[in-house]
C-alpha cells in the first residue's frame, strides 16, 4: 500500500506517501521486514530525490531521510545511502537546497556518521 502511494501519478499524493512511509519505518523498523524497507527506501531515494516534475516530492525524499535518521537502528542501513543525496544540494529549488542543509546539520550532530 505504501509502495503505491510513493509511485501515484500526483505530487502531492507522493509527498504524503513519504511522509508517511518514513514515519512507519521509524517507528516500527525491527518489525517490518528488510526486503520491504529496502523496496520502500528505494522508492524514496532513486525516484523521490530525482523526480523532475515536483521540487515538493525531491524535498519530501529529503525531509523522509531526515526522519528515517532520527531512529539509531536506521543509521547502518542509510549510511551508505545517504551520499546519493549529495547532487540535491545543487537543486535549483531554495525548498530543496534547504531540506538537504537541515539533513547535513542533522547527520553532523550523529556521532560515526559521516555525510561526505
Amino acid at each position: 500500500a505504501l509502495a503505491s502511494l510513493l509511485e501515484d501519478d500526483i505530487p502531492s499524493v507522493r509527498v504524503a506517501g513519504a511522509t508517511a512511509a518514513s514515519k512507519i519505518l521509524s517507528s516500527f523498523w525491527v518489525a517490518i521486514p528488510s526486503k520491504d524497507i529496502q523496496s520502500l527506501l528505494n522508492l524514496i531515494i532513486t525516484k523521490h530525490a530525482s523526480d523532475a516534475t515536483s521540487s515538493n516530492v525531491r524535498a519530501s525524499a529529503v525531509v523522509a531521510m531526515q526522519t528515517l535518521l532520527e531512529e539509531e537502528k536506521t543509521h547502518a542501513v542509510l549510511r551508505p545511502l545517504l551520499p546519493s543525496l549529495g547532487n540535491l544540494i545543487h537543486d535549483k529549488t531554495d525548498k530543496v537546497r534547504l531540506a538537504v542543509v537541515k539533513l547535513l546539520l542533522h547527520v553532523k550532530k550523529i556521532r560515526g556518521m559521516k555525510y561526505y
